[in-house]
């Protein structure tokens, strides 16, 4: 159990802090927004794989329930994130055109 919690805390805060940089992103215009959100990525991948590293070198755990649990919390988060930027940018869009008319 305490694998599973583990997995799950570092993929939900990897995407609460997704959803962070991306409010402040589609704020932003086209290129300060790619600038965001792919910086974004590259720093979480870091702070992530180092909170995985950590975990697994000084935290007493099953390392396969941990593994297999990080493994299908992370590609759930992240499809659930490509869904809300996808979501959030077509709801700016419509917005934006309905203000122009």
């Amino acid at each position: 159990m305490k694998s599973f919690i583990w997995a799950v805390l570092i993929c939900l805060i990897n995407t609460l802090a997704a959803i962070i940089t991306a409010r402040i992103g589609l704020k932003k215009d086209s290129k300060n927004f790619s600038r965001i959100i792919f910086g974004s990525f590259v720093v979480r991948y870091f702070l992530v794989s180092a909170a995985v590293l950590f975990v697994l070198l000084y935290i007493n755990i099953n390392k396969l329930v941990f593994g297999l649990t990080f493994l299908i919390s992370t590609f759930i988060l992240i499809l659930s994130e490509i869904l809300y930027l996808n979501n959030r940018a077509d709801l700016l869009k419509t917005h934006n055109k309905t203000k122009q008319d």
